[in-house]
């Protein structure tokens, strides 16, 4: 059964929404809700793709196809706090060292869809 295509602007709310969850969960902040209020984010919407994306989580049985080891050296950046992928077409990504590895598979796979 193949998975459903999601349109650009659904994947586009979808790794919005997967980044500042993933920032929440590595945050010092003490609630959601300071979060959101922080972040100038709707606290409904917020917890609503919460439990959407944990829901998918769940849902989804990794496969192999679903996780592609890059075989491209990561390139040292003047900023100590970057990291930065040069991969064999030209293209070159950068992202702060601190960025949940989930968000940063989220980006390249964002940006691989474009």
């Amino acid at each position: 059964m193949s998975k459903p295509t999601l349109s650009a602007n659904q994947r586009s709310k979808r790794t919005f929404w997967q980044r500042k969850i993933s920032l929440f969960q590595h945050s010092k902040t003490a609630s959601a809700a300071q979060f959101c209020r922080d972040e100038a984010l709707s606290y409904q919407s917020f917890k609503a793709w919460q439990k959407k994306l944990d829901v998918q989580k769940t849902n989804e049985q990794p496969t192999q196809a679903d996780f592609v080891r890059l075989q491209v050296p990561l390139q040292p950046t003047r900023d100590p706090n970057l990291m930065r992928c040069r991969f064999p077409d030209g293209l070159e990504l950068a992202w702060d060292i601190l960025m949940p590895p989930e968000a940063v598979v989220a980006l390249i796979q964002e940006v691989r869809q474009r």
